[in-house]
């Protein structure tokens, strides 16, 4: 008889634990519904800046600058964090690339160039992201050197103000 009802207390007990566990992982769930429903967003396709912008405000009339890399706008939605804020004051430094056939330039929303003068409207964009904008195929043989000190530190390398930062594309032979 006793043994009965320990294993009835040992079924009950193991129900009551279940039905514990069952409701910890449904109760958080329901306590969610009053929230905003985050909703995916799909990322949008690019070839420059001015493909990415957002017009968000109360009444959608405020534009947002976003910007391009690989390809795809880093910022889709206007509740969704840009890793590459536009910034009115530019970060300006000096870029010296030799060694080319060709003369570069860039400019578009968030990097311009006047020949050596580079000036970057964001913070955080590595030489290799800015590089990338200037739409040329840079070889895999280069030397760099960062305000006179050669380094191997090439794509993710973030310049700094003042920064004097020279290339030299090695030729192939």
């Amino acid at each position: 008889m006793k043994q009965k009802k320990k294993e009835r207390l040992t079924k009950t007990l193991m129900i009551a634990f279940l039905l514990l566990v069952a409701l910890g992982f449904m109760v958080p769930g329901f306590l969610d519904l009053g929230d905003e429903q985050q909703q995916y967003v799909e990322p949008r396709i690019c070839q420059a800046d001015a493909d990415c912008y957002l017009m968000c405000g109360e009444n959608s009339d405020e534009p947002v600058t976003v910007f391009c890399n690989s390809n795809l706008c880093q910022q889709n939605a206007c509740n969704q964090d840009s890793s590459f804020p536009y910034q009115a004051e530019p970060l300006t430094f000096e870029l010296t690339i030799s060694g080319l056939n060709q003369s570069l330039s860039v400019n578009d929303i968030f990097i311009k160039s006047n020949r050596n003068q580079v000036q970057v409207y964001t913070s955080g964009l590595s030489l290799d992201g800015i590089l990338k904008k200037y739409n040329y195929n840079f070889p895999a043989k280069m030397n760099l050197s960062i305000n006179g000190d050669e380094s191997g530190y090439y794509g993710s390398y973030v310049p700094q103000e003042g920064d004097q930062i020279k290339i030299t594309i090695e030729s192939i032979n």
